[in-house]
């Protein structure tokens, strides 16, 4: 037992390192990760739990085997009294269903062997229909609503039946006492308390992966059927409650780690922020080489994450139109957007209507972060083409802006492609002063969005107007400069992605490493 303590305890560094990035939709990315090795350590502390090996046993305890000689005969007065309907009888155990061996005194029970269903008496209330009050009205995953009567009034566990998760670790089962409502998408549950507590049969589901229970396609489902034939190991009762205690006093370290992290990332990136928020700031050369300075000097602890790398990203692109990445000369401008280019037209505001192949149509789904999504691609009849077309042809070297959603993301169409546009784009035709590259890079620096994002419209989903575009403003340099701010951005960029794939291979290591602690202490 000493042994998966230490298990637990010596591998913290392991736990709080092995993060996941979220994958996210719209500009860039938000950095959010996951506690992948928290997460880890979450679901090693349910399977020790149930296996028998988080507590150690007590040979004195009263054997489950006699737990249910007591239910069998509880059963039964019930059944006498007529309290209960007798069972319908569930089917012996297989070897099959015994995925390791129990601990002494420990036995294999069916779930509808050690509880009473009461679906019987649960209601669903359509959300015009239920009259606020104070009494929780729960669903699948917990409370959805408070309502004005109650259903229950004692302890007891739900179980998700549909609109749930049931995948190990997630909480499928939870606990609900006093005055309650429960709709038909969660299973109610009272345990045979003189020989299962309600926290035990809840860990003890919650540490399974019910995949194998769930039935249909279109509505994923736990049906009673299903749920009643569940597995589940007995332990003594006395052992139940000290699992338990054990689970709960393990499951707060969790909770302290995983805030320690939130915390310890929110901080390095308000640090991160902070620090490249000076380069773009500071007035002199002395100034800003001071500023990289202290950077530098901190490099490999700052750019530790995702979201570090994305915003030095940023910080690039802004310092390039800053003129602080190259050799500055006097000659530089301030230019509208209308001035450098040829044209700005908005695309049609009509639903294109897609097909399976034909003519190549653009729009904000099939770009991301200057990378036009190929695979991502949609089509159009030569009719809808010609006719979404009749502003103007897009040609290569113009630039796709996304004016609604993503706002600020952009694309330059690339040579051999004839496309037509899409929903909430606009296009951009840059002038013969001004490099495509150059351009596309200078909208996409965060002084440019702060400054078009200013002028969003409406309440909800923002949005700009091809006239804000025309008036916003963007430093402009020689058509030569143009050239060597691109080249500079291009290497500074390669670099970052370097970092990022550096940062990706040394994630998969720890999550990999938290996958092997797990499976070393349940083998």
């Amino acid at each position: 037992m000493n042994s998966i303590q230490t298990l637990l305890t010596e591998h913290l560094d392991i736990w709080t390192s092995a993060l996941l990035t979220k994958s996210t939709a719209g500009r860039g990315s938000n950095g959010k990760l996951e506690a992948y090795g928290i997460k880890k350590l979450r679901e090693l502390i349910l399977e020790l739990a149930v296996r028998g090996k988080l507590v150690p046993q007590d040979l004195n305890d009263e054997p489950a085997s006699d737990l249910l000689k007591k239910i069998a005969a509880e059963k039964s007065r019930l059944i006498a009294e007529g309290k209960v309907k007798k069972d319908k009888p569930l089917p012996q155990i297989t070897k099959d269903e015994k995925p390791y061996e129990l601990p002494h005194g420990w036995v294999w029970v069916r779930l509808g062997q050690v509880v009473e269903v009461l679906d019987g008496f649960r209601k669903p209330v359509t959300k015009q229909d239920r009259e606020p009050g104070p009494y929780p009205y729960y669903g699948a995953s917990g409370i959805v609503d408070y309502v004005s009567n109650f259903i229950f009034d004692e302890p007891l566990v739900l179980v998700g039946e549909d609109g749930a998760k049931w995948g190990r670790g997630d909480t499928t089962a939870f606990l609900i006492s006093g005055k309650t409502w429960v709709n038909n998408h969660a299973h109610v549950i009272r345990p045979y308390r003189l020989a299962l507590i309600d926290d035990f049969v809840a860990l003890s589901l919650n540490a399974m992966d019910l995949g194998a229970f769930i039935t249909g396609m279109t509505v994923p489902k736990l049906n009673q059927a299903r749920l009643v034939s569940i597995v589940l190991p007995l332990p003594a009762i006395a052992e139940q409650h000290r699992i338990v205690a054990k689970v709960d006093e393990l499951m707060a370290l969790c909770d302290q780690l995983e805030q320690q992290q939130t915390d310890s990332l929110a901080a390095h990136q308000t640090l991160v922020a902070s620090l490249l928020g000076t380069l773009t700031r500071v007035a002199s050369q002395q100034e800003f080489g001071a500023a990289w300075a202290r950077i530098a000097s901190h490099f490999d602890t700052l750019f530790a994450t995702e979201a570090s790398i994305d915003q030095l990203k940023q910080t690039i692109l802004q310092l390039a139109v800053m003129g602080k990445l190259t050799e500055k000369h006097d000659n530089w401008n301030v230019a509208s957007l209308n001035d450098v280019c040829e044209s700005i037209v908005d695309c049609p505001h009509s639903t294109p209507k897609f097909q399976l192949s034909g003519m190549v149509c653009i729009d904000t789904t099939c770009f991301k972060q200057g990378v036009l999504q190929r695979e991502r691609l949609r089509y159009v009849s030569e009719e809808s083409f010609h006719e979404r077309n009749k502003r103007l042809y897009p040609r290569s070297g113009d630039i796709v802006f996304a004016r609604e959603g993503s706002i600020g993301e952009s694309v330059i169409i690339p040579d051999g492609i004839d496309a037509c546009l899409g929903q909430r784009v606009m296009l951009l035709r840059p002038s013969h002063t001004m490099l495509s590259r150059y351009l596309r890079m200078a909208i996409s620096s965060p002084g440019f969005l702060e400054q078009i994002l200013h002028h969003h419209k409406g309440v909800g989903a923002k949005h700009i107007n091809v006239k804000d575009v025309r008036s916003a403003t963007i430093p402009l340099p020689p058509l030569a400069e143009q050239h060597r701010i691109v080249a500079k951005v291009d290497e500074l960029m390669a670099l970052c992605d370097t970092l990022k794939a550096r940062l990706a291979d040394a994630q998969a290591i720890q999550l990999h490493l938290a996958d092997a602690i797990v499976e070393q202490a349940v083998c």
